[in-house]
């Protein structure tokens, strides 16, 4: 979603494209992984998998609760449009974590103050001595108690995340096996010498998250009270320079200083001729399975509490995996080894019960894959861009239809590139974009469960707007949805089709 600071965060556009998905009689809304993003900014190479991304976190709300002047807002908004018309995207996230910085100094005054006196509603002087009201007495992010609340309640993982990140920020952005050996190795002394000395930054970095979750769940509120559902996005792999592998290196396959030793990815496809070699670490699935999967289940209990659905990405790898030695430089050269499969999953199911998940089941699947996601009852996917219309007009309704995933090119780029011509006019760009259209209208009143159409193909944008390419890096992760393209003929188009094909019954 676009904002004023050059980064789409949880403000008052994200609202308004919910209101645009109840206006047109939308019910679902899929999310990329919402985790802190990695190398390139990619979400699938996130330092953690149950925090939040500092980035989405909106100025503007903070400004409203009071932890922020608009003295300080309108300073940085005229440097971040400074930076936006360079651009200089790095220099936006720097002036971002200041922004968060300066809140959190205000936050602490705050929890001090109700920690002493234990008074809900405060005052502070600004520099001009006029008063800023912190919260008001229906706030209730200024609240000692509901800070403490989510302290607790996440502290299965908080503490530590906590922690990696001042560490990351004392050596200056290494990866966590480059460490100093002890620290690295999580020796329990050194640890607790750490977190005393890194105080202030352990809690700076709670701050956050309770400020990103907290703006979320308000969001994911309003969602669902215009009865709309979102879907999120489970990665199947985590990075390996991640506070998730740091504090459990016996889950992974790793050598003797915490780096991977085995390589997940999979083998040459339709999107590389090499395959695609991931650089995450492969999961050491005996010593899950010893542990009876604690942690993929600490993991998907926190995807359930801020998602009514998850999809799983690359869900295969749970029946058959394509494991790759580090040191390759390509994919080719891997090997199948099984998945925890069905075991993994009634172990999730004996304690979830009924699971509200998704199957990407892209690719080259076999029917033991098709198998395992049939026991269990989970829909899986199909791509109009692979799976044309009359190839599944004869399925099970149990599956989901798109048009297109983060990782294809748009519907019109793909339209384009299959007339296997460079001079494709203004015109017959137009009649191109016509048919996409009726494809999307074809899918809507077919006979799939769900259909899911990226944004993109909605506004008919060519591969311009193309989200990211897999096995590339950089360029990707970056297109922002232009909100003058929501228009009201947009509007009226897919109401009009929602309602037609009866898809908001």
């Amino acid at each position: 979603m676009p904002s004023l600071w050059g980064i789409g965060d949880l403000g008052s556009s994200a609202y308004h494209f919910v209101d645009f998905l109840a206006e047109t009689n939308q019910s679902l809304w899929q999310v990329l992984p919402l985790n802190p993003v990695g190398p390139g900014d990619s979400p699938y190479q996130s330092s953690s998998v149950f925090a939040g991304n500092p980035l989405l976190i909106s100025v503007d709300r903070l400004l409203e609760e009071g932890l922020l002047q608009e003295e300080q807002v309108k300073k940085a908004l005229l440097k971040a449009s400074e930076k936006i018309s360079d651009p200089d995207f790095e220099g936006l996230k720097r002036l971002k974590e200041n922004l968060l910085r300066q809140a959190y100094s205000v936050f602490q005054t705050v929890i001090k103050k109700q920690r002493s006196k234990a008074v809900s509603n405060l005052a502070i002087a600004s520099a001009s001595n006029s008063a800023v009201k912190l919260g008001s007495e229906n706030s209730t992010y200024l609240t000692l108690s509901k800070y403490e609340e989510f302290i607790e309640r996440h502290s299965g993982w908080l503490k530590d995340f906590a922690l990696f990140q001042a560490l990351k920020k004392k050596f200056n952005g290494v990866p966590w096996f480059e460490w100093d050996e002890e620290i690295a190795m999580r020796d329990p002394e050194k640890l607790k010498e750490c977190a005393e000395s890194l105080i202030s930054e352990i809690e700076f970095n709670q701050f956050v998250q309770y400020t990103f979750y907290f703006q979320w769940q308000e969001l994911k509120a309003y969602a669902s009270l215009n009865n709309i559902q979102i879907i999120g996005d489970m990665p199947l792999y985590v990075a390996s320079d991640s506070c998730d592998v740091w504090v459990n290196r016996k889950f992974f396959k790793l050598d003797e200083r915490g780096k991977p030793s085995k390589v997940a990815g999979v083998p040459p496809d339709y999107f590389s001729k090499t395959g695609q070699l991931w650089d995450n670490p492969v999961y050491n699935w005996e010593a899950l399975a010893a542990s009876d999967y604690v942690w993929w289940k600490k993991r998907l209990k926190h995807s359930l509490s801020i998602f009514d659905y998850v999809r799983v990405d690359h869900f295969r790898g749970l029946e058959a995996y394509w494991e790759i030695d580090a040191e390759e430089e390509t994919a080719i050269n891997g090997r199948w080894l099984k998945g925890p499969g069905k075991r993994f999953m009634e172990s999730l199911i004996s304690e979830f019960g009924e699971l509200p998940l998704i199957a990407e089941d892209l690719g080259v699947i076999t029917p033991e894959v098709d198998s395992l996601r049939q026991i269990f009852g989970l829909p899986g996917m199909k791509v109009v861009q692979f799976t044309p219309l009359h190839e599944v007009a004869d399925l099970e309704p149990q599956f989901i239809y798109y048009s297109g995933t983060h990782d294809n090119n748009t519907l019109l780029g793909w339209r384009i590139l299959q007339m296997q011509s460079d001079l494709v006019g203004e015109t017959e760009e137009i009649k191109i974009r016509q048919e996409c259209r009726c494809l999307i209208e074809e899918m809507y009143e077919g006979s799939a469960a769900w259909v899911i159409i990226p944004l993109q193909d909605i506004l008919g944008l060519g591969d311009e707007a193309r989200m990211n390419t897999p096995g590339t890096v950089g360029d990707n992760w970056s297109w922002q949805a232009p909100s003058e393209l929501l228009t009201d003929d947009v509007k009226e188009w897919l109401k009009s089709l929602t309602l037609r094909a009866q898809r908001n019954l």
